[in-house]
């Protein structure tokens, strides 16, 4: 809307009032105000807060930092200390975690180049790109190096478990690390673009772009939840797993489709099961014994019509069709659709958590870099001495962690139908105590009132 046509209608309306259209109370002052009410910004309540004790250079500090990550409880993410004291190492870790996720990126960029060069006969400039590919892996191997050994020095001393050496980061790193490498010395052995290692390795670089960026604001929030919501999901997706193994199993043994070799036999039972229970994409006359479909065109006749070719009916015709009918059943309606609604209610879990799940990926991110070798010894060596010992008292506070807050909840905390709920719950119940309590109130003032008049 045009703000000068907002500020003729407020002179018009304040004009009505001074002629006496409109009827206003003249002990009342008109506020002026409300004529930019269309296009000022939202007014809402904050609170500002300061953290004693703690500077913006302790927050960085890589023993705090271990402590937030390692610590059994994570509901301590949800409160506005630790949120804040995560926001100020954020800042002074920015540096990093902008160049951890370029050279992600630049990976991505360098392997797609890689791969279009291959494919159109240039392997001199492939090579090259290779080259800077296989430098930026060498670096990331040495990073992960110094993690394992640092967690092998823990681990030898009983201060971490040895489970937390496989956790999803590590383990997903670790597979990362070794795939890259089989690529990148199968491909420097020839000239064409190898066909095993290096496709793993390109899908695998993708997702771990994506996967830096989860410190991101903008990202971050929405990410996590997605890959915890999938990573609580597997006992359903194992379950799933072994009914569809079962089903090929039994498939396997009716001897459906002949194949000129073993593992091939093995993998088409495997497709059609697979196609039937999870893709849904098989009918029941592609999954009988020697058919290939229902009806087939009849050779030397010209005619346009259908010829049935059905089969007689057998014993194993009855197998066929309970295994059928036990799949379809079973895994495509049962277990498929329980399996979405419970990839939706985890989902949905973790959404109210994103706050949680966003303070603690930033807190590890930046553990993590921290550990780096050259971060180590260069970057993070101001963060071990507080700016704060012998400073004057001015300084001290521009060194303090200010914090500041909304008294109400952001409209970004109301994600799911669980939060909505619980949000109108609460303030329904602290609706009702303030009715309780002011009727008690007038009871006692009542009941005062009574034996004064006694």
């Amino acid at each position: 809307m045009n703000p000068s046509f907002l500020q003729v209608k407020t002179t018009e309306l304040l004009n009505a009032e001074a002629s006496g259209v409109i009827l206003v109370d003249p002990d009342v002052d008109i506020d002026h105000s409300f004529s930019r009410i269309f296009t000022a910004p939202p007014v809402v309540a904050v609170k500002l807060r300061v953290l004693e004790g703690i500077s913006g250079a302790d927050a960085c500090h890589s023993g705090l930092l271990r402590c937030l990550v390692e610590a059994p409880n994570k509901a301590v993410f949800y409160t506005d200390a630790v949120e804040a004291v995560v926001s100020a190492a954020w800042q002074q870790y920015r540096l990093q975690t902008v160049l951890e996720s370029t050279f992600g990126i630049l990976t991505v960029i360098l392997l797609c180049v890689a791969s279009f060069a291959s494919k159109n006969g240039q392997p001199a400039f492939a090579g090259a790109v290779w080259l800077g590919i296989l430098a930026l892996h060498i670096k990331r191997t040495a990073e992960e190096v110094v993690q394992y050994l640092c967690f092998a020095t823990r681990v030898w001393q009983g201060k971490v478990h040895r489970a937390r050496c496989l956790d999803f980061d590590n383990a997903a790193d670790l597979v990362y690390v070794i795939v890259g490498w089989f690529a990148c010395v199968l491909q420097m052995q020839q000239d064409e673009l190898e066909k095993q290692a290096v496709p793993c390795f390109c899908a695998l670089a993708w997702v771990r772009a994506l996967y830096t960026l989860r410190g991101e604001s903008w990202l971050g929030p929405r990410l996590l939840p997605i890959l915890s919501a999938i990573q609580d999901t597997k006992a359903i997706i194992l379950v799933t797993a072994i009914c569809t193994f079962a089903a090929t199993h039994a498939y396997y043994c009716l001897q459906i489709r002949q194949s000129p070799s073993p593992l091939h036999a093995v993998y088409v039972a495997f497709l059609q099961v697979v196609r039937l229970s999870v893709f849904d994409e098989s009918n029941l006359g592609e999954f009988e014994k020697f058919y290939g479909e229902d009806f087939n065109i009849s050779e030397g006749d010209d005619s346009d019509e259908f010829v049935e070719d059905e089969p007689g009916f057998d014993f194993d015709y009855v197998w066929i069709h309970g295994l059928f009918h036990a799949t379809r059943i079973g895994i495509t309606i049962l277990l498929m659709n329980l399996s979405i609604g419970v990839l939706g209610q985890n989902f949905e879990l973790y959404q109210d958590q994103s706050r949680q799940l966003f303070q603690c990926a930033r807190a590890r991110m930046m553990w993590e870099l921290g550990r780096r070798p050259w971060n180590r010894k260069f970057w993070t060596k101001a963060c071990k001495q507080s700016p704060t010992t012998g400073a004057s008292a001015e300084q001290a506070d521009q060194c303090m962690i200010w914090l500041l807050t909304r008294n109400d909840i952001p409209p970004e905390g109301f994600r799911s139908i669980r939060t909505d709920l619980k949000m109108h719950m609460q303030k329904m119940e602290s609706l009702i105590r303030e009715e309780v309590r002011s009727g008690l109130q007038d009871i006692k003032v009542e009941l005062g009132g009574a034996s004064n008049t006694a």
